[in-house]
């Protein structure tokens, strides 16, 4: 497998795979596939000069977003998929994460968090059916590692709660749940501050299918 930038030559094999996909891509114009072509935006995985994948996205300070992943069906569940995303990492300058929105109800949708993806929220889609989207996040920047140190106020304590706990602040109150309903009391509010793990956020996610 060769993993390399694609280039306009390459058009027409990404316009093929695209269209070929579009039940789950959608469709984006021969146009603005170009521009992301003209300016090395689409990273493609290749096998004996056949373009197998490709990932194609938009470049800002601080982010990445995946416009497209798309890989032959052919080849899907042999690394391709990882390899275009870690090839992404690569290129990071002054970005901190990569991020995307899916539809719930794509397979994709099990993919992202394989791959390191964090889903962050919801909001509603633009399809006739208004199918919900999730938004995923990954992070890429060390830096972003002190992300909950630089959020916190030095004037209060910085908890962070584990899956258990947060369920049980949203439960209906038990004898067993009572000291973590406790951290709903208001007068706490002055002393702590709460974080959650991304594992929590996976937990949400799966619930919600």
């Amino acid at each position: 497998m060769n993993i390399q930038t694609l280039t306009p030559d390459d058009f027409a094999a990404v316009d093929r795979l695209m269209k070929d996909n579009s039940a789950t891509l959608g469709f984006l114009p021969a146009a603005a596939i170009n521009e992301h072509l003209e300016s090395e935006s689409v990273i493609g995985a290749k096998e004996a000069d056949s373009l197998i994948g490709y990932l194609l996205y938009a470049s800002y300070p601080e982010r990445f977003r995946i416009v497209h992943l798309c890989i032959n069906d052919r080849y899907r569940g042999k690394g391709v998929a990882r390899n275009l995303v870690e090839s992404l990492r690569q290129r990071v300058t002054t970005q901190k994460a990569i991020q995307l929105r899916c539809r719930r109800n794509f397979p994709a949708n099990d993919m992202w968090p394989k791959l390191g993806f964090v889903p962050i929220t919801e909001s509603a889609g633009r399809s006739r059916e208004g199918h919900p989207l999730t938004f995923w996040n990954l992070k890429v920047a060390e830096s972003d590692q002190l992300d909950l140190f630089q959020m916190m106020d030095e004037h209060r304590l910085s908890v962070v709660i584990d899956t258990g706990i947060f369920f049980d602040l949203f439960d209906t109150e038990t004898e067993k749940n009572l000291p973590s309903k406790a951290l709903h009391s208001d007068w706490l509010e002055d002393y702590i501050q709460i974080f959650i793990t991304d594992e929590i956020l996976h937990e949400i996610n799966h619930l919600v299918d």
